[in-house]
């Protein structure tokens, strides 16, 4: 499989180091007594169980792994549950199975469906004897895979799968210390030294069985266990604390008691809360508070009350109409009429509190206001509209002056071109000469270019203002054509 793109760039450079590690031949050497460094200590002496989740960082979340890894004195047990498919393997050999069908596969670490390739290796080097490889500085298992620390020894930058024929190799990053062991987040595959997949590693959950207890058992149910719980934790629970089995069904049976017992009682007090039912519904809930006189209706059914006027309909009209207040509504109704009509009611500012604001009358300016106001109305036409009208007027002056000079450039330009057509051309150097009260100043100068002439040619005013400028390039001249000789007669 492909690599994600991410994850080949947050282990690029661990990448690099073990693809120089993954050329050199490892051969295994002779048993050595020396003691092992802090990194495989650990795993050593570990017993127990790892549960994780494992994605792979090219497939969505959905296609979770959950795996669990478990370590005895007899051996260990790895297996990884996916939606489509279930890897297995003891050590010796691996099985992967698609529903119905399984494949055998002699090499587990090399099986692509194989997503934490380090649990794999936890179990080899808690069980299996380890050699000590001084020519690559590598311990080796005998599984047949040599692993690669750092100089101090307390942590694993990768190891490498010898019985692989394209030698797979494996890249460890982002450790994180859970229980008593430092366990990887990212692990990338790399084959012949290109990578071929990449994995994160989360949800760790360590289980160490107790100390000089053995009796965690490698039978067909142990490790299979593998729950589709395990692939979407639930967040901000305290791994690690799951109630044995026991336990967990009697707080079930507490439980349904429970609610059982509250069921019980309620159907017994049943009339009780029948009768508070009835009589909280038997309350008016909008609370009339005091009753109105009586009003007149007008023939169009409006009601003038408290300053405002209601919609109560013409059947009230010339009829003695009682009304009732509440906070929120209105309710009238007569004797006459068979049916109370309620309305929303309407309050007048003065009853939710808000005064009217008295403005007084509006005056006419001050002294001091009229003659600000008309300084800065003299400072607008002073510094703003008069030297508008000053440029608009000089527009057309300037306009002719510029198009002048235009013309003057464009004239000399033809005169020095018309200069170099012929015999020798114009002579280098600034020549300057005044028209129609315009400076015109000529620079030619020669290029680097052989038998090729700059020409730059500037119009200014008589303040010194360059209103014009042109430059160019001429090339040598050629010679006069002679006149054709007439026939001798």
């Amino acid at each position: 499989m492909e690599a994600s793109s991410a994850g080949a760039r947050n282990l690029s450079a661990l990448v690099s180091a073990l693809c120089g590690i993954c050329i050199v031949a490892i051969a295994p050497g002779p048993a050595s007594a020396e003691p092992l460094p802090p990194a495989l200590a650990d795993v050593r002496s570990f017993r127990g169980r790892i549960d994780y989740v494992a994605t792979r960082d090219n497939r969505p979340a959905a296609d979770a792994i959950a795996g669990a890894l478990i370590v005895s004195g007899s051996g260990f047990r790895l297996d990884e549950q996916e939606r489509a498919y279930s890897f297995h393997t003891t050590g010796d050999g691996a099985t992967v199975s698609y529903g119905d069908d399984a494949i055998s596969i002699d090499d587990a670490l090399a099986a692509d469906a194989l997503a934490n390739a380090w649990a794999f290796a936890v179990g080899a080097l808690a069980t299996e004897p380890l050699t000590r490889v001084e020519s690559a500085g590598a311990w080796s298992s005998r599984s047949g895979f040599s692993v690669y620390l750092n100089p101090a020894g307390d942590r694993v930058t990768g190891f490498v799968d010898d019985a692989a024929r394209g030698q797979t190799a494996y890249v460890l990053d982002a450790w994180t210390h859970v229980g008593s062991l430092d366990l990887p987040g990212r692990i990338m595959r790399l084959r012949g030294g290109v990578p071929d997949g990449s994995f994160t590693i989360s949800d760790y959950v360590v289980s160490p069985s107790p100390a000089g207890d053995d009796t965690t058992r490698l039978g067909a149910g142990n490790g299979a266990d593998i729950s589709a719980s395990s692939l979407h934790p639930t967040p901000g629970a305290v791994r690690g604390m799951v109630f044995p089995k026991p336990i967990a069904t009697g707080l079930l049976v507490l439980a349904a008691l429970l609610v059982l017992g509250l069921g019980a009682i309620a159907w017994t007090q049943r009339r009780e809360w029948i009768v508070s039912l009835c009589r909280h519904l038997a309350r008016d809930p909008r609370g009339w508070r005091h009753a109105g006189i009586s009003l007149f209706v007008g023939p169009d059914g409006a009601l003038h009350f408290n300053g405002m006027t209601y919609r109560v309909g013409p059947h009230f009209y010339n009829r003695a109409a009682l009304v009732q207040v509440s906070w929120l509504f209105v309710r009238v109704s007569s004797p006459a009429v068979p049916h109370a009509v309620v309305l929303p009611r309407r309050y007048r500012p003065i009853d939710l509190g808000i005064r009217p604001v008295s403005r007084r009358a509006a005056q006419g300016f001050t002294l001091v206001e009229t003659i600000v106001a008309t300084a800065l109305f003299a400072m607008v036409l002073l510094f703003g509209i008069y030297p508008a009208l000053v440029m608009l007027s000089r527009a057309d002056a300037v306009a002719q002056t510029r198009a002048l000079a235009a013309q003057v450039a464009a004239n000399a330009l033809s005169d020095v071109q018309a200069a170099f057509a012929y015999d020798a051309g114009a002579s280098t150097g600034t020549a300057t000469s005044s028209i129609d009260g315009l400076t015109l100043t000529v620079t030619i100068e020669p290029t680097e270019q052989h038998a090729v002439d700059s020409i730059a040619i500037e119009v200014a005013d008589p303040s010194g203002q360059v209103l014009a400028s042109v430059a160019s390039l001429v090339g040598p001249p050629v010679h006069a054509p002679q006149p054709a000789a007439s026939p001798s007669p």
